[in-house]
């Protein structure tokens, strides 16, 4: 399941650029909501299930194909990619963006209501997709057949906490690649998570409704409470996810370690250039030594 990557924000949020003038927010009415629903937060074991429903509220498909196109277009074209699988698919965005771009793509996930949700998408658009019902450490029995490209997107990675896990899956990746295949990891960058320790993330506001990310930091875990409100029938909702910090250093060795050599890695989907103290994200491409 991918979760959006966003930038971290202590400002007031403003009515001009986020939302409808008539449902202008402040950080201290969230700080208010936080402290009256803390205890209807669900957690990680129900958060897949709960959350399928208002994922594609948070993420816009259009404003998503808009964003990220010329990025796989220029990824496809350079690395000569006809095939390519999706870890944590959720509700089948780049499935759907892949086949639109001409790549055949199939994708897994560990959550039944997200895949139900992501076949809806899917069929919507007339796109014919296999989706697994899988735990992405399992990627040595997902593909049988090697593919051209395996993206692991949206800060999915973390939510393993072991580094073995880590290790291991990024393995089973590589031996799933054709010989000359690559791997497109995209994390945050929790060096700088870790050390700025952001609270309060804004992810999407649209006219009446929003999400927010209210992060609590613990030694070995972040615990990313997802906000949701709609001011106009008044309905508010929290979830819960833990995700496990991987520190680039330690990412790079893994990476290194299975095999994999480091092509490029971004900050974005704009080229951005990564920087490891101040990039909130990043992308890392991976492809299979020669």
């Amino acid at each position: 399941m991918k979760i959006p990557l966003k930038k971290a924000s202590s400002k007031r949020f403003n009515s001009k650029s986020m939302m409808n003038r008539k449902y202008l927010i402040r950080l201290s009415d969230i700080k208010l909501i936080i402290s009256k629903y803390r205890l209807q937060m669900t957690h990680n074991n129900s958060f897949y299930s709960t959350f399928a429903s208002y994922y594609d509220k948070l993420v816009s498909y259009k404003s998503r194909k808009e964003n990220e196109s010329s990025f796989w277009l220029d990824l496809f074209k350079k690395y000569n990619i006809s095939n390519a699988h999706d870890c944590a698919c959720g509700t089948g965005h780049h499935l759907i963006l892949f086949n639109e771009l001409g790549i055949s793509c199939s994708g897994s996930d560990l959550s039944a209501e997200m895949i139900k949700k992501a076949n809806e998408n899917c069929q919507s658009r007339n796109i014919s997709s296999k989706i697994y019902q899988a735990d992405f450490r399992d990627i040595t029995n997902i593909l049988h057949t090697p593919v051209d490209l395996i993206v692991n997107l949206g800060n999915s990675l973390p939510y393993l906490s072991k580094m073995e896990d880590i290790l291991n899956y990024i393995k089973g990746c590589y031996s799933r690649l054709t010989s000359e295949g690559i791997m497109v990891i995209e994390t945050r960058n929790f060096n700088y998570l870790m050390r700025e320790k952001p609270r309060f993330i804004p992810l999407s506001f649209r006219e009446s409704f929003g999400f927010i990310y209210v992060l609590d930091y613990f030694e070995e875990k972040i615990e990313f409470n997802i906000l949701y409100f709609n001011l106009e029938n008044k309905d508010f909702k929290t979830f819960k996810t833990t995700y496990f910090p991987i520190k680039y250093e330690k990412l790079i060795s893994m990476i290194d370690n299975s095999g994999f050599l480091i092509k490029h890695e971004y900050a974005g989907y704009k080229y951005g250039e990564f920087n490891v103290n101040k990039s909130q994200g990043m992308i890392l491409i991976l492809k299979k030594r020669t």
